[in-house]
């Protein structure tokens, strides 16, 4: 550089201090321009990012407004727009609906709550849960949750978000409870909800030192009532019953829910005594038997009620499954019955789903017995008949009560192998017994709607007849009044053909159900049993004896012979033989028997008579 003159290098640092310059200026124009590109990039996402969020606030069934300082809509969602009735062009625009609210005791107008609410308390976020509002002139009032979020750092003069207000309807939570918990003819509380209220009872009632009562209330024959009114008049008649049952509720402490269709729960939350709810149940059936009218005409409604109580011994926590036990007991005996759930000595509450898949091993493995009640001639005590009845004997559980089992049974159509077994046991037996030349004796055998209307049973019963080669005659089938009611036509053509086969046919429970006279005329029974419900009182009680006297007249005007269930002392016994009672059955002459006791009683009884 030595050798260039003065005048050159200065031109030299001219022309390369300009080179530098430009390449300076070159850098710094590609560096704006990437950082454009970048801010170009980050802008595109956050714009993806607010539509993101934007398309998600639009599927919100919440209702969401966003507000500017000067309460101007910045946004709103279409449950917002839908909820206030916005028009189309609110955007932008001043929040013109008025709203109010109810925070505490007065109304507030929604402007003047979101200003009182300052967001210097720390959170920016305001709840108000279960808060009225009301919209416009409107006077409804609707329950919602409100939410609002304050932006600490909005800029008063310009359009950005400030209030960010949220609003959930809770009239759609509402018709959900409506349409989950309530139900839809009558309106009443479902079991659903009798589930969900059942822990504040227990509760309660361990508070309290009292029993907690739950009553299961199903009407009888419902089928047959909407087949006879219809189903628009059933659907009143259920409006009324519910009106009644809330009107009982109300006069008194209990709680009443509309479980399913014709069936009612009763929930007692403090029984001080168990005839209180006795008196209860007593006023409930008796009301309804004349309770709704249909064409001037009475119609009688019959209820079958199931009762369990807690804490009863060491039952546990699931009374609406006892009671519906208990239920199911009382509907097996025929119409208009009661029954209480108990577990066996306190002990057990049996697992039905567990028993159900125990049933076809336990046939197998000859875990259920057949025992047999002796029923005796009411003039000599002589033991001319004997009822078949099934005992379970389970290996872990011990003796499991027909009252778990039979009702399962009839569920789940097993009662059809069960009656194969009992059937097929009690020809055997009398095929020994003739062979061992005991004095002939008739048996007769309990039967269900479910067995006769199989299809193929007179002729399973004709051919195991024949198997055993065993005397028809000796072979009875009982059938409860109730149950033989349910299905009349077939009931009575299937009976005539068991007839056919000479086998005997008894009516049992009878007084407890609605048989008209015609139908009794009809049906091929040859033995009527009067139910022990209706003997309990003869001695005491003159309306119970003349009851009695009259069936037993009843009976045998129509050529039946007649046994009476329950006798309990000698009283009885002689009382009913004046009524002129052709047979007795009963644990003052003796209760259920295994076979071997029976056999030793048959033996005596023929080593006596000389046999």
């Amino acid at each position: 550089m030595e050798n260039i003159p003065a005048g050159n290098q200065f031109s030299f640092w001219v022309e390369d201090g300009l080179f530098i310059f430009l390449i300076l200026i070159l850098f710094i124009l590609l560096y704006l321009i990437w950082k454009n590109r970048q801010q170009k990039n980050v802008q595109s996402a956050s714009q993806k990012q607010v539509e993101l969020i934007k398309e998600g606030f639009e599927l919100s069934e919440d209702c969401i407004l966003v507000l500017s300082p000067k309460l101007e809509v910045v946004y709103a969602n279409k449950a917002m727009e839908k909820f206030l009735r916005l028009g189309e062009e609110y955007l932008f625009a001043s929040f013109a609906v008025e709203l109010k609210f109810k925070p505490k005791k007065e109304w507030v107008r929604f402007e003047q709550l979101l200003k009182e609410d300052s967001p210097q308390r720390g959170s920016t976020l305001r709840r108000y849960p279960n808060i009225t509002m009301s919209i416009g002139d409107n006077k409804d009032e609707i329950l919602v949750n409100l939410y609002f979020d304050i932006s600490t750092s909005a800029d008063q003069d310009h359009l950005a978000w400030k209030y960010m207000v949220i609003l959930h309807d809770l009239r759609m939570k509402e018709a959900y409870k409506v349409s989950e918990y309530r139900h839809q003819i009558t309106k009443l509380p479902n079991q659903a909800q009798a589930i969900e209220d059942m822990n504040a009872f227990y509760s309660r009632s361990h508070l309290s030192h009292n029993k907690l009562a739950v009553i299961a209330i199903s009407i009888d024959q419902f089928s047959e009532i909407r087949s006879m009114v219809g189903y628009h008049q059933l659907n009143k008649i259920m409006i009324k019953l519910a009106k009644y049952m809330k009107d009982l509720a109300n006069k008194r402490e209990v709680e009443v829910y509309h479980a399913y269709e014709n069936n009612f729960l009763l929930i007692v939350p403090e029984v001080f005594d168990d005839e209180e709810v006795n008196r209860l149940v007593d006023k409930i059936q008796n009301d309804l038997k004349a309770f709704y009218k249909v064409q001037d005409i009475n119609l009688q409604l019959s209820t079958s009620v199931g009762i369990s109580f807690y804490p009863d011994g060491n039952v546990g926590r699931n009374q609406l499954n006892n009671a519906y036990k208990a239920l199911s007991k009382a509907q097996s005996l025929g119409m208009g019955r009661r029954e209480y759930f108990s577990s066996v000595g306190g002990k057990f509450v049996f697992d039905e789903i567990k028993l159900y898949q125990e049933m076809p091993d336990a046939l197998s493995n000859r875990e259920f017995e057949v025992f047999y009640q002796p029923i005796v001639d009411a003039k000599t005590h002589e033991i001319v008949s004997a009822e078949a009845l099934i005992r379970w004997i389970h290996p872990k559980l011990g003796m499991i009560p027909p009252y778990v089992f039979i009702p399962l049974m009839e569920k789940t159509g097993f009662i059809i192998e069960l009656g194969r077994y009992i059937l097929d046991e009690v020809l055997r037996q009398l095929k020994r017994w003739e062979i061992f030349r005991f004095k002939p004796i008739t048996v007769s055998i309990n039967m269900t709607m479910i067995e006769i209307e199989s299809g193929n049973f007179v002729d399973e019963v004709r051919q195991k007849i024949a198997y055993a080669q065993v005397n028809p005659e000796l072979l009875k089938f009982e059938i409860t009044e109730g149950s033989a009611m349910n299905g009349e036509a077939n009931t009575i053509a299937q009976f005539h053909r068991l007839k056919e086969l000479g086998v005997g046919i008894s009516l049992d429970d009878f007084g407890t159900g609605y048989t008209s006279f015609s139908y009794l005329k009809k049906f091929p029974a040859d033995v009527l049993k009067i139910d022990k419900s209706l003997v309990d009182y003869i001695l005491t009680e003159e309306d119970d004896r003349k009851i009695v006297q009259a069936m037993i007249l009843l009976a045998h005007s129509l050529q039946m012979k007649v046994v009476v269930e329950g006798i309990e002392n000698r009283d009885m016994a002689d009382l009913l033989t004046v009524f002129g009672c052709d047979y007795f059955q009963g644990y003052y002459f003796a209760k259920p028997l295994p076979l071997f006791e029976i056999q030793g009683m048959l033996r005596q009884q023929s080593q006596k008579m000389g046999h």
